[in-house]
C-alpha cells in the first residue's frame, strides 16, 4: 500500500488495520486523521496492498 505521511510516500505491505499502521509508525491516533482511498477511515478499517492511505495532522482550536 502507498502511505503518504509528513511529506514522505511509504510503500508498505497491507493486511493490517489503521490502528496497527499508526502503532507501527509511532503515530498518535488522537492527533492524526487517516484517509483510505480518499475516505475517512476509522481505527478498525482494514488496509490491503492496493490501499492508498493519507495520514494528516488534525487541526483543532479556535
Amino acid at each position: 500500500m502507498k502511505v503518504e505521511f509528513e511529506d514522505e510516500v511509504l510503500d508498505l505491505e497491507g493486511g493490517i488495520s489503521v490502528r496497527e499502521l499508526l502503532i507501527n509508525l509511532d503515530v498518535d491516533s488522537d492527533r492524526y486523521i487517516v484517509l483510505k482511498d480518499r475516505k475517512m477511515a476509522d481505527l478498525d478499517c482494514f488496509l490491503d496492498d492496493d490501499s492508498k492511505v493519507l495520514i494528516i495532522k488534525a487541526v483543532v482550536g479556535g
